[in-house]
């Protein structure tokens, strides 16, 4: 596809570079970079090589190459005449691309109170403050931030990511919102900076976990139903941006180092990764992101879903999706947290994928235990934690999840000898996505489960849109909105610690008739964690019942229980030809489907 389809269809016509307005106002000379582009965003026309010399001094040079922007740029025709869309899409592709060289730069720009670029202005930072300097004193590595000064980051990166905000103070859009009302023809390209936005505005909904007697008697009042939907989208909303946003940006715009936030699922506090490692080969898609200067947070691997003709070719594989190129690949994903665990002592991971990514992701996570098992002594023997985020998932073959069984029992028959990783396995599909039907089995068997099932109106003639759209909306919230959505949500440990809870009650000498050998004294605690076990056994019955119908009236579900290999999964091999084809034809179809 050529680059100028970005652009749209419309020809090019000659500009006379005249420095007027819409409205054909002249301009004042401008006498900063950032005036410049302010009057280029308001209508000033603008040369090819005026327009990558002002980018240059506003972002710095680096990020501008980086980003290929000076390479379009450059490509265009001189008669080319650049709308303030053009310019919108150059700079979310640049914002697109910030990596922790870039804010160490500006850093060194701050402490220096030496500016090359105007980001440093852009970030409000003022290099004069006495707080600002006594901060610039103590860290002179941007990566050395402790967590407490962690707004240093935020200011920085809004700065790339959303200049608009000082550039244009009455534009109430981010510059991510407007570039969403152009015609952006490939929304890949800005994975990163739209996941930026939508983690911001995420952040910003949520509030850490209050365990005051007020928001203890607020979460009382609040229906069941409520606190179901809240814990669902804590839990499940940020990782499934990571999967689909981050996961499926083009990887010629996927670079080292490159910076994103991070939702805590526990204090749902922003903490700052650098993407560390990542393999683009056969297929495969996987990046690894770490913690900046939080040792105690765990690493991020996140993996692609089908987006090309490799990818396609995996899903067809008959051994199980994904199975043979991800066997062969195997040893380099082993090696990318063999290493950062080596270098940390111990660690945690989380894994997320969607669609094929999250067939990935589990088999990734089969991977890791059969080594922690296998191989003990190894530095995977320093794995603290492991925790999945599965998308949309395809199930794993028979032998993959055997090992897995093996692996966990043996893991569970070790006790408190030997320090064995915790694990937590997160599912969330739509029940009448037929893509999810492929394969055998999904992980189970885990310290603490989770399960999201979604059903919709459309049945299973809407696998597509099952499949590709997001459960929840870029602010976190489940999207009731598509297809008439209802959710059954299902937690495995939660149901064993109120069990564990209430045999803890009983036993107490208080609560016991001695005469009859019974409990007889029914507490406002009993009360509390028998109602939990009978919301717990319901939500059990409405996933099972939810699976059980299905299995009653869909002819793909009966042919997959029968074992029929060579109709299982035929929905989702269907799915991923048609959208790699439509992916092909029209990129900008969909920016995360499969």
């Amino acid at each position: 596809m050529s680059i100028f389809s970005m652009f749209g269809s419309r020809a090019p016509s000659p500009d006379s570079f005249a420095p007027t307005d819409v409205l054909g106002n002249a301009f004042a000379p401008p006498k900063t970079p950032i005036e410049h582009l302010q009057q280029v965003l308001a209508g000033s026309s603008i040369e090819k090589k005026q327009l990558v010399q002002l980018f240059n001094e506003f972002y710095g040079p680096g990020i501008v190459q980086r980003s290929n922007v000076a390479s379009l740029i450059e490509s265009l025709p001189n008669s080319y005449k650049l709308e303030r869309h053009h310019i919108l899409e150059f700079m979310g592709r640049i914002g697109n691309s910030v990596t922790i060289d870039d804010l160490q730069d500006c850093w060194k720009q701050l402490r220096e109170n030496r500016m090359t670029s105007q980001i440093p202005f852009v970030s409000g930072i003022d290099p004069h403050a006495i707080e600002n300097r006594f901060v610039f004193q103590i860290f002179d590595q941007f990566s050395k931030l402790s967590y407490a000064y962690h707004i240093y980051f935020k200011k920085l990166l809004d700065a790339f990511h959303n200049p608009l905000k000082v550039l244009e103070p009455d534009n109430r859009m981010t510059l991510w919102e407007e570039l969403q009302t152009t015609a952006v023809r490939d929304k890949k390209h800005f994975g990163y900076l739209c996941y930026y936005d939508s983690t911001q505005k995420t952040a910003n909904r949520l509030t850490p976990v209050d365990n005051s007697e007020v928001a203890q008697k607020m979460e009382a009042e609040r229906s069941e139903e409520e606190r179901i939907v809240d814990k669902t989208e804590r839990l499940m909303a940020n990782p499934e941006m990571r999967a689909r946003l981050i996961g499926y940006t083009k990887p010629e715009m996927v670079h080292l180092g490159m910076v994103v936030p991070v939702i805590r699922s526990g204090s749902h506090r922003i903490v700052y990764y650098q993407l560390r490692e990542k393999i683009n080969e056969d297929g495969l898609h996987a990046y690894l992101f770490t913690p900046i200067n939080r040792p105690g947070c765990p690493a991020q691997l996140i993996f692609r879903g089908t987006a090309g003709p490799n990818s396609t070719k995996s899903d067809m594989d008959g051994s199980g999706v994904g199975k043979d190129r991800f066997d062969r690949l195997s040893p380099r994903i082993f090696n990318m947290v063999n290493q950062y665990l080596g270098e940390n002592g111990e660690g945690s991971v989380e894994i997320m994928g969607h669609s094929l990514g999250a067939c990935d992701t589990q088999r990734a996570a089969a991977l890791l235990i059969d080594q922690v098992v296998k191989a003990p002594e190894t530095l995977l023997g320093r794995l603290t934690g492991l925790k999945i985020f599965a998308y949309c998932s395809p199930k794993l073959d028979k032998e993959t999840y055997a090992a897995w069984q093996r692996n966990c029992v043996i893991q569970a028959d070790k006790g408190e000898k030997e320090a064995a990783p915790e694990i937590e396995l997160n599912f969330a599909h739509n029940l009448y996505d037929g893509c999810t039907w492929a394969g055998d089995f999904n992980l189970t068997g885990a310290d603490r489960m989770h399960y999201l099932l979604v059903k919709g109106d459309r049945g299973v003639l809407g696998t597509w849109e099952h499949h590709s759209e997001p459960l929840f909306t870029p602010e976190g919230r489940f999207n009731f909105d598509k297809g008439g959505r209802t959710l059954t949500f299902f937690e495995d440990q939660v149901y064993k610690q109120n069990e564990e809870r209430l045999d803890q009650m009983v036993a107490k000498p208080e609560n016991y008739h001695a005469e009859t050998g019974s409990s007889v004294v029914i507490t406002d605690e009993m009360r509390s964690v028998l109602r939990n076990l009978e919301m717990f056994e319901r939500q059990k019955a409405q996933a099972m019942d939810a699976h059980k119908g299905l299995a009653q009236h869909s002819w793909s579900m009966w042919t997959l229980s029968q074992g029929l290999r060579p109709l299982k999964g035929l929905s989702y091999y269907a799915i991923s030809a048609i959208q790699s084809v439509r992916g092909f034809f029209n990129p900008s179809s969909s920016s995360s489907s499969s």
